[in-house]
């Protein structure tokens, strides 16, 4: 008879029967031992059940949930209400090992049940269905397998779902679209099949929604238009075709739209469309570009041979006469030049090519968790597009080039992982969102500075020496004549030496057109080997512009006619001249 007995009280329990108030009379361990106090019953069913599925949950993990313990000091527990009951379970990182237990469904009055960040396995228990007041629930980046059971749909009051990096598999419930409070769904990184339901387009209070790295197919709904709170549509790396909608323009609030890696998956390229995208922050999918850029297109081959292409994880499509847009992991804009490459942990190997630096229109470069050996080409500097530059968990060596100082856009820097020395530049220091912290590099020291100026009022003339002088703020090493750019002019009477914080130099304009000297940054350093920062440059006006108006008057095409019967210009430069005279003033 004892045995029935516990199989009856199993089966009440289960069936939720058997409650905490029915526990008024019975003897519990937790209060004689000192976890509760005495009178408070229904928090005593709470840690009842905790005890006892304490090991199922934990697995090879400790947790110091004991009779002899205060649940109050329990770890991952927090308690309040009237009566007392368990409102918080949080285990996040806690290293458990074992499953979900079905009893924690019972803990009617739990408000939040966060178990990320674990390897937990097995399936989600359909009684999770039980936890009316729950707000939250996280289980993502677990190894938890099967479908999402659709009792998860009688969470009314959840307001975020997170799921993510599991394995779960099976379609997404469509019931789930009946959770009118919820605000954050994460379900990326599964093995999810099938279509996204249309029903999620009644989640009107959904700000993030995270659905890629799965298998789902088919198309975007148009009824996703309605979502008019979202700020995040993140949906790459599935198997989704067709144009995205034009409903989603009337959705104001978007910040992040995220669909790269799904081969037949592109944005209009009419101007309303593309106008709503430059609106949103961050855009990283493909437009339907009726034609690729042969430049790029080139660019591309030459990373695939550099990087062992063929030995890829995922080389789809690549060097094919595909659209570029459905090679793996690369995104282009409405002209077809290229916006993005997402080739994180798709096994590269090699170094990284210099000629990446041609993607003038790249905004985001993903190489993060691959073989790549070797050192940052300095190339990279030359992209002046860049939003985010991730080269983390890789085998890179060597100093991190100044260049990428030069990236005015950059918002998001990620390099650690990697076996980098010297000193981080520093123009990265107001980057957010980075993590320097990891790098163990600091930042370098004071740099100096270089400005340049003409002496006295100049006359612009062709072949006539214009004196300029250029001042750092330190004496410096290694700056010779080489290291000062001309435009439409030569260098010439070089002085200044090693040591020097003063040097100066003509330069002779040549050609009819703006005359310009540059001194680029990290072409002099100091005594500690902190290179110096970039001179603004110096503009010295048009050949023959003597007032610096910035046009040729009658009297400077008459005196350009005047050298040319001295036999000091050509005949070119002077119809050169004539041109110049004919534009309107600017």
């Amino acid at each position: 008879m004892r045995a029935v007995a516990a199989l009856l009280v199993f089966a009440l329990a289960v069936a939720g029967l058997w409650g905490p108030d029915s526990l008024a009379n019975a003897q519990s361990d937790c209060t004689s031992q000192g976890a509760v106090a005495a009178g408070q019953t229904a928090l005593a069913a709470d840690c009842e059940l905790l005890l006892d599925i304490r090991d199922t949950l934990a697995g090879t993990a400790t947790l110091n949930w004991a009779a002899d313990v205060p649940i109050g000091r329990w770890q991952g527990v927090a308690i309040g209400g009237t009566p007392l009951r368990v409102r918080y379970i949080y285990l996040d990182s806690r290293e458990l090992t074992g499953t979900i237990p079905s009893e924690l469904g019972n803990i009617s009055t739990l408000r939040r049940l966060d178990l990320g960040g674990n390897r937990l396995s097995g399936e989600i228990p359909p009684e999770q269905g039980g936890l009316s007041n729950l707000e939250l629930l996280d289980l993502g980046e677990n190894q938890l397998t099967g479908p999402i059971p659709r009792e998860l749909a009688n969470l009314s009051r959840l307001k975020r779902l997170n799921l993510r990096w599991n394995e779960l598999s099976g379609q997404i419930p469509t019931e789930l679209g009946g959770l009118s409070d919820l605000e954050w769904l994460g379900l990326d990184v599964n093995r999810l099949t099938g279509e996204i339901p249309v029903e999620l387009s009644g989640l009107s209070d959904l700000t993030y929604m995270k659905l890629g790295g799965n298998e789902l197919d088919g198309s975007i709904p148009p009824e996703f238009g309605n979502l008019n709170s979202l700020t995040s549509l993140r949906l790459w790396g599935n198997q989704l075709a067709g144009e995205i909608p034009h409903s989603l323009t009337g959705l104001a609030f978007v910040k992040y739209l995220s669909f790269y890696s799904n081969a037949g998956l592109c944005a209009p390229i009419d101007k309303t469309f593309q106008t709503w995208l430059r609106d949103v922050d961050t855009v990283q999918g493909s437009s339907c570009a009726p034609q690729d850029s042969q430049g790029d297109k080139a660019v591309l081959a030459k990373i695939y041979d550099a990087t062992g292409g063929a030995n890829w994880y995922d080389n789809s499509n690549w060097l094919s006469n595909r659209r570029i847009r459905e090679w793996h992991g690369v995104t282009n804009d409405a002209n077809g030049r290229i916006t993005g490459l997402f080739l994180a942990g798709n096994w590269l190997t090699g170094s990284i090519p210099p000629e990446l630096g041609d993607l003038s229109n790249l905004e985001s470069l993903h190489l993060h968790f691959n073989q790549l050996s070797g050192t940052i080409p300095t190339e990279l500097g030359n992209l002046s597009e860049l939003r985010w530059l991730n080269l983390g968990d890789n085998q890179l060596t060597g100093t991190i080039p100044l260049e990428l100082g030069r990236l005015s856009k950059l918002e998001r820097l990620y390099l650690a992982g990697n076996q980098f020395t010297g000193c981080l530049p520093n123009a990265l220091q107001d980057i957010e969102l980075n993590d320097f912290h990891d790098v163990s590099l600091p930042f370098c020291g004071e740099v100096p500075k270089v400005s340049t100026a003409t002496e006295g009022t100049v006359v612009v003339r062709l072949h006539a020496p214009i004196p300029v002088t250029a001042t750092f703020s330190e004496p410096v090493y290694g700056f010779t004549d080489s290291d000062v750019t001309v435009a439409n002019g030569d260098v010439s009477n070089f002085s200044g030496s090693d040591g020097d914080s003063v040097y100066t130099f003509d330069v002779i304009p040549n050609a009819i057109g703006v005359v310009t000297a540059d001194i680029a940054a990290g072409v002099a350093q100091d005594t500690d080997s902190d290179v110096n920062t970039a001179a603004e440059q110096l503009a010295l006006g048009l050949s023959y512009d003597e007032d610096h108006d910035g046009a040729i008057s009658g009297t400077e095409v008459l005196n350009a006619v005047r050298d040319y019967f001295l036999g000091t210009l050509s005949a070119e430069h002077v119809l050169d001249v004539v041109r110049l005279y004919s534009l309107p003033s600017s």
